[in-house]
């Protein structure tokens, strides 16, 4: 829930439109980028659902995740 949280501020804050639903996988097939995000794995591109391929990564998550990692980076450094 931290890097997830953490991801949506950011992309809030790049004007990147958040929609967090429960959704049955079906529903990815009408994405244009799917990731998840995870601790141990920060944000982690999809690159394909059934038949359904995207953009791996796509330009929103390499923008994601360049911003989480300089987060992660500011915040350890103040520690």
């Amino acid at each position: 829930g931290i890097t997830r949280a953490a991801v949506v501020e950011i992309s809030i804050q790049l004007g990147v439109k958040v929609n967090q639903v429960e959704a049955p996988p079906q529903a990815l097939l009408q994405a244009e980028e799917v990731f998840f995000t995870h601790s141990g794995c920060n944000i982690q591109p999809v690159r394909q659902v059934g038949q359904q391929s995207y953009a791996c990564p796509g330009e929103i998550t390499r923008k994601l995740t360049s911003a989480l990692l300089s987060l992660i980076a500011a915040e350890t450094a103040a520690n």
